[in-house]
């Protein structure tokens, strides 16, 4: 299983393509919802009231689901997050997530390039739970930038070898 790590944008991009490729993963999100820091009412956003994007809504939609013609060119923080929620329920990805649950550690078992990786989570008061995973990936905001590199590191890698498997032939494995 690979531990998926935040329930905004980005996290929710790797859970949707991990559900399609039928890879199990576990979500871990700090907050009540998705939404990352696009979700105002999250304690660590820094969005503010009159935040838009900078980008067009054509530009930054998810692929396969398109934002509705109602949303502006440029949407607010409010149509962004109905959107990443509208995401999440159509494709039923708030059922892999642990909500309100910090992950406090991500360390490698081993030095060894296919080790699995040891999660430190804690939800509320409860005491904290370890447990090991195939792979883990997580948003910018979660990781220290040592474990961030680390962690797209062996997300990187296996996402080549799947790659590799899928299409039969070797992928060169620059920038991871």
């Amino acid at each position: 299983m690979i531990a998926l790590i935040g329930a905004g944008p980005s996290g929710l991009a790797g859970a949707r393509n991990l559900q399609k490729l039928g890879i199990p993963f576990q979500g871990f999100e700090t907050y009540a919802d998705v939404g990352g820091l696009w979700n105002i009412h999250n304690p660590r956003s820094t969005v503010y009231e009159s935040a838009h994007l900078i980008s067009s809504k054509r530009m930054t939609e998810f692929s396969e689901f398109p934002m509705p013609d109602s949303v502006a060119d440029y949407p607010s923080h409010r149509e962004l997050l109905a959107y990443f929620q509208a995401f999440a329920e159509a494709f039923d990805l708030r059922r892999h997530y642990r909500f309100n649950t910090r992950v406090i550690k991500v360390e490698p078992v081993s030095d060894a390039p296919d080790t699995l990786w040891r999660l430190t989570t804690q939800s509320g008061d409860a005491p904290p739970e370890v447990a090991e995973y195939k792979g883990s990936g997580g948003g910018q905001w979660h990781l220290s930038r040592t474990q961030h590199a680390q962690v797209s590191r062996i997300v990187c890698r296996r996402a080549l070898a799947h790659l590799a498997l899928q299409e039969r032939h070797a992928v060169p494995a620059s920038g991871c």
